[in-house]
């Protein structure tokens, strides 16, 4: 595994993907609302949109970074709580 500057991973080997390829990664620039990380590799791709506190609440399925009819969504929504700071999750879209 190698990771960037700021200690993310940025590639990746695994016994569980085709020999020669190497998933990678990559992350919206610092300071730039919404944060989204993309994870690419033989399985397709995964854009995972991230709220303030890290956690996703907007995730893109698919054979490729452009949506079409092999993309699936899945939207999360956190309920506020004193009791759970980083929150509970309130309800979870369907792919």
């Amino acid at each position: 595994m190698t990771y960037d500057l700021l200690g993310r991973p940025a590639s990746a080997t695994s016994p569980f993907t085709p020999s020669g390829t190497t998933p990678t990664y990559s992350y919206s620039p610092q300071n730039v609302v919404p944060v989204w990380q993309q994870a690419n590799g033989p399985n397709g791709v995964t854009i995972t949109t991230l709220d303030g506190l890290g956690r996703p609440i907007h995730v893109l399925r698919g054979d490729s970074a452009t949506p079409d009819a092999t993309t699936s969504y899945v939207d999360t929504v956190y309920a506020p709580g004193a009791g759970s700071p980083l929150g509970q999750v309130q309800k979870v879209s369907r792919p």
